[in-house]
């Protein structure tokens, strides 16, 4: 589980390859938990 905090969106005036039409803008969400998941692969080879 990874913790998703609120926060601002969009990409940064200093991101490589931003388009001139891409803001910033705040948003409100309450805070949340996401599961997530991985294979072997992705930890090293352990489990496979």
């Amino acid at each position: 589980m990874v913790s998703i905090p609120g926060g601002t969106m969009g990409s940064p005036k200093s991101e490589k390859d931003r388009d001139d039409d891409e803001q910033q803008h705040k948003v409100t969400i309450s805070p949340f938990y996401m599961g997530t998941s991985y294979t072997g692969a992705m930890a090293g080879g352990y489990g496979e």
